[in-house]
């Protein structure tokens, strides 16, 4: 078909921080998916179908830890009686209000997406392509 069914990136901050991202159309667990992060002091995790998230928080590197899990009822029940593109649907009307009142310099829940984020996410896209090709590291260019 001319596209790969799966692909990973690896990806370092100037500071050292690794990250990976993967992409795939076989997702042999049917429509999941999910986001994690980690660091020295816990763990986040957030899944979609159905929504939940698990938050994992230790005391130092290495200590006790609490564990919190959140689910998200109204969305689970709505999904099961009108489908997943009710979902869809919300997170659009959320978008859009606003977009509408960051236009306006309103208030706005501050989750909106910039020219910026979606710039870094083609570059990422093409340095993923370039490195495959060169078997090599590629550098980001700064963002100004």
């Amino acid at each position: 078909m001319g596209v790969e069914d799966e692909g990973i990136a690896l990806l370092r901050t100037a500071n050292g921080v690794t990250a990976s991202i993967e992409a795939s159309w076989n997702e042999w667990r049917g429509y999941r998916f999910h986001i994690e992060a980690y660091g020295d002091r816990g763990m986040a995790r957030a899944y979609y179908a159905p929504m939940m998230a698990t938050v994992v928080r230790l005391d130092k590197p290495g200590g006790s830890k609490s564990v919190e899990r959140r689910f998200y009822p109204k969305s689970i029940i709505r999904e099961k009686m009108k489908g997943w593109q009710s979902t869809v649907v919300q997170t659009f009307v959320e978008e859009l209000a606003d977009f509408v009142a960051a236009a306006k310099g309103e208030p706005h829940s501050g989750r909106l997406a910039v020219a910026t984020d979606g710039l870094r996410a083609v570059q990422i896209a093409h340095a993923t392509y370039e490195s495959e090709a060169s078997r090599g590291c590629v550098r980001l260019p700064d963002l100004a």
